[in-house]
């Protein structure tokens, strides 16, 4: 029998993180809006900015170039691709927290109830 459906690139962990890690250094960098450059706050405080500071290597005029080439390297769109197949595919949809769908629910209280009945 032929395997059907989407065959989707799964994201590492490292990309995961690397994504989570850039967004994150990014949305801090709100707390040093009295810096003239975020330039100056990343190099400044490389050890809470550990990926923005890989860009920091040339001049102020390097960065935002830097900061596109980061973003574009980073295979963000493979980590949120996985996101949304997940989302789509395994969670309840009208819930307003993460639940898996009743579908997968029904499959993990059948698998218990076969595990209960092995030990029997």
């Amino acid at each position: 029998m032929g395997q059907t459906g989407l065959k989707v690139a799964r994201a590492t962990d490292e990309e995961i993180d690397r994504v989570t890690n850039v967004l994150n250094e990014m949305a801090a960098l709100d707390r040093y809006y009295g810096y003239k450059y975020y330039y100056d706050a990343i190099s400044e405080n490389t050890e809470e900015f550990t990926e923005l500071s890989k860009i920091c290597t040339g001049d102020r005029d390097d960065f935002i170039d830097g900061l596109f080439r980061l973003i574009n390297n980073m295979r963000y769109e493979v980590v949120l691709f996985n996101l949304r197949v997940l989302m789509d595919n395994c969670a309840k949809l009208d819930s307003d927290i993460l639940e898996f769908n009743d579908q997968i629910t029904e499959a993990m209280a059948l698998l218990e109830v076969k595990k209960e009945s092995e030990k029997a």
